[in-house]
């Protein structure tokens, strides 16, 4: 009895995280859509010679 509850809690612990790991991987693959369509409207300034440093 006491192994099958320990086989329970892996398995359940084993489930979790794969739960965890495709949530992280949804959100990130949002952000880098986000983040793309942000980069697409909003283009980097170009630096000219008479700003030094970028300042």
């Amino acid at each position: 009895m006491k192994a099958l509850k320990w086989v329970q809690i892996f398995l359940g612990t084993v489930c979790s995280l794969f739960k965890i790991h495709r949530s992280l991987a949804l959100e990130n693959l949002a952000l880098r859509q986000q983040r793309a369509v942000f980069k697409r409207q909003h283009p980097r300034p170009t630096l000219h010679s008479s700003e030094p440093f970028g300042f």
